[in-house]
This record gives C-alpha cells, sequence and structure tokens, in this order.
C-alpha cells in the first residue's frame, strides 16, 4: 500500500504515526546523518508491522525498482506474525489527529500548480517540465467572502479580504517550481489584492471575474528575517469563477496568476543570483483550479501549519 507524508513532522513529532516513523527511519539510507541535514527524506519500504525492508532517495526508475525488487525479498522472507501490524499499534495510530481532519468538506478547495515560464534558465533537462502541486484550503465561510456579502448585479465590484489574499500570497504563490521551498512570512507580502467583478446574477447564482496583484520579498535582513535567503514572487492575477445558490459553493473556480521570481531557498534547486538585488528574474507561472469532487484528494496545504486553524 503507497502512502505519502511530510517528513519533517515524522522525524521531529511525537504522534503514534511520527514515532512508527522513527521506529525504522534509522536504517534506513540517511540512518545517523547529522551533516548536511538531518532529514530521513526518502521512499521507504517496511511491512506493516513496522518492520524495516529498504529504502532510497532517488528520482531515477531503476533504483527505486531494485529498491523494490529487495524489499519484496526481505519480506517474503519474514514470518507472517511479523508482517502485520498489532491491534495494539492500529489502535494507538487510529487517534492520531492529522492536517487532513480540518478537510473543508463545505468549502472551497483548489489545486495549486506552479511552473516555469518559457524562457527560464534550465541548467538540467528536467527543469524544462518541472513543475509542482499544492492544495489552497478555505472554510465554507470564507469562500462565501470571495463574493460580495449582498449580490447586486453586473458591474458590482468587491475586495476580496486580504486575508484570503495574504494566504496565497505566503503559503502558494511561492517558488516550488523545482522542489520544496519555504513559506513566506506575513511582513514579507507588500502587496495582496483581489477584485471581483460580477459578470453575470440570476436566481441560481453568480458569475464572477477575478482580476489582482500580489508581492512578497524575503531576505537581506538577518535581524528582522527568519530566514538568509533572497527571494520573491510577483505576479498578476486573472481569472473567473461560478458561485452557485442552490448548493452554496463554487462549481467553477480558475485563477492564473503570471509573473517573474526572483531569487532561491535551500531545496528549491534554484542557482544563486549573480547578483543580491531583485533585477535578476524569470518568468513564473501558477494556476489555482477547483478540485472536481469525484478527486477528493484529502491532502493537507505543504504549508498547512501557517493558516491557524
Amino acid at each position: 500500500m503507497p502512502v505519502a507524508d511530510e517528513v519533517h513532522r515524522l522525524q521531529k513529532g511525537k504522534s503514534a504515526d511520527a514515532r512508527f516513523f522513527q521506529g525504522f527511519c534509522e536504517e534506513g539510507h540517511y540512518g545517523g546523518r547529522s551533516k548536511p541535514t538531518d532529514t530521513r527524506q526518502g521512499i521507504y519500504a517496511v511491512s506493516a508491522s513496522g518492520r524495516f525492508l529498504a529504502s532510497v532517495n532517488t528520482r531515477d526508475a531503476r533504483q527505486m525498482r531494485r529498491m523494490l525488487e529487495e524489499a519484496l525479498e526481505r519480506f517474503e522472507a519474514l514470518p507472517v506474525a511479523a508482517r502485520e501490524a498489532s491491534a495494539e499499534q492500529l489502535a494507538e495510530i487510529g487517534q492520531v489527529r492529522r492536517a487532513e481532519d480540518a478537510y473543508p468538506e463545505d468549502g472551497l478547495v483548489l489545486r495549486v500548480v506552479t511552473k516555469d515560464l518559457e524562457g527560464s534558465v534550465a541548467t538540467e533537462a528536467w527543469h524544462k517540465s518541472a513543475r509542482n502541486l499544492d492544495w489552497a484550503w478555505f472554510r465554507a465561510s470564507e469562500a462565501r467572502t470571495f463574493l460580495p456579502p449582498k449580490v447586486e448585479g453586473p458591474g458590482q465590484v468587491h475586495r476580496v479580504p486580504e486575508a484570503l489574499v495574504q494566504r496565497l500570497a505566503r503559503f502558494h504563490f511561492v517558488d516550488n517550481v523545482r522542489g520544496q521551498t519555504s513559506p513566506f512570512a506575513a511582513p514579507d507580502v507588500q502587496r495582496a489584492e483581489l477584485t471581483a467583478h460580477v459578470e453575470a446574477s440570476d436566481d441560481a447564482g453568480v458569475d464572477l471575474r477575478f482580476t489582482g496583484e500580489t508581492l512578497a520579498f524575503a531576505g537581506g535582513d538577518a535581524a528582522r528575517r527568519r530566514d538568509p535567503w533572497v527571494r520573491g514572487v510577483e505576479l498578476t492575477l486573472r481569472g473567473h469563477a461560478r458561485w452557485d445558490h442552490g448548493q452554496k459553493r463554487f462549481t467553477y473556480f480558475e485563477v492564473v496568476a503570471t509573473g517573474r521570481r526572483w531569487g532561491r531557498t535551500q531545496y528549491n534547486a534554484r542557482e544563486p543570483l549573480p547578483t543580491e538585488g531583485m533585477l535578476e528574474s524569470e518568468g513564473i507561472a501558477v494556476l489555482l483550479e477547483i478540485v472536481p469532487a469525484r478527486e477528493d484528494p484529502r491532502v493537507a496545504p505543504a504549508h498547512f501549519w501557517g493558516y491557524g486553524w
């Protein structure tokens, strides 16, 4: 059974699922390592009881196959009792509260896809097709505020609450195209504006058009910033949405954000800037689109911890 989770929480946490991971990760490829970092990131094969079988950290399919073949041989050699989780393990893990438990069932869930625009520097072949995936969550009460409190008809203009746009600018409009990256802190956000224009309205629902801009810049001031990485993202937002009165939710929502990014973070696979300023920049695009109910991924946003829910 394949599963995926956030390694930092697992390797540092105290919950039952974190302790389960800590019980086998030290036998893997990064076991005992403290430099350059203490991460235990990777792909692990273990039995349901937590018995380590094999592991690797790679994007190479051939290495992955060899690891799985090795794990399968070791699994088949295990006694049946060593393969299965105990009733006590299952009961303890079943009580763990996770971010997915806050999934906004009746709210707005958006798929967030980031990619480079044409012309960005690619030092490796995979850079040209690189993109990353995240999820943005809004509770039902928050989703409703993308519309005017009282819809009056075409031509009406409504400023989306800044707190919601700040959430996008801090946690989702980030340069994670090629790898993991840090979110922006609240003081980093210089601009976060999104305006909803009512284009049509009837008894069934409301059609909206969105325009907006965001700008976030971090780094360069060690006394005020929490990390040394100089970076920024500046975007222009355009989109459309459809609100259904009967369902009390959006049935269509798509926003495209395009602009520029500069700088780097420790793990996002960007080259250092040739200068310390913000003149050297490249194009970046972010797509926000509603997730169809049939998909229902229930994957928590990468920086969900910053939502304050």
